[in-house]
């Protein structure tokens, strides 16, 4: 490896390491990049041209509409101007669902009266929100557990006062 970098290459080398995929909209032109990574967590080949189309349709239908408002938003001039979101990705009818979170940000001309682009990052997280879930169940058999104990500890209380009578 070349230990003469360039900043864009060290940006580039620890966005690859982070596991981050990376997304650009030219708002005017409707032309939309997206990296090697972000197509994988669509469950695209590296070599899959996308549209804004493309990206609707590779989400799951429930996150479809507000996805598509959260992106209006930050468009809106009168907007934030950021995006920060997670959705489910699901390519075809049959493919996986993964969870990503995808945040970005909207630039615009200088009067801030037109978005120009629209750049961010997107990460798979579906391993974290699996872990969600997985301690969510538990904490709740936990919590059923400490319920139902609970309430056989009071009957034997109970009994322990009936049977001193």
């Amino acid at each position: 490896m070349n230990t003469t970098t360039s900043d864009f290459e060290r940006l580039q080398l620890a966005v690859d390491a982070a596991g981050v995929g990376t997304w650009d909209l030219n708002v005017p032109t409707g032309e939309l990049i997206w990296s090697a990574h972000c197509k994988a967590i669509f469950g695209l080949p590296p070599t899959a041209e996308v549209t804004y189309a493309d990206f609707l349709e590779g989400l799951h239908p429930d996150d479809r509409a507000p996805s598509d408002a959260a992106v209006q938003q930050a468009l809106d001039p009168a907007g934030p101007g950021t995006y920060d979101i997670e959705y489910r990705t699901r390519w075809r009818e049959n493919g996986p669902t993964r969870w990503a979170r995808a945040t970005g940000r909207a630039f615009f001309n200088d009067d801030r009266t037109q978005a120009l682009r629209f750049i961010g990052t997107i990460t798979d997280v579906t391993e974290y929100k699996s872990m969600i879930e997985r301690i969510t169940a538990a904490y709740e058999d936990l919590e059923t557990k400490v319920i139902f104990r609970t309430l056989e500890l009071e009957q034997e209380i109970r009994q322990l006062r009936e049977e001193r009578r």
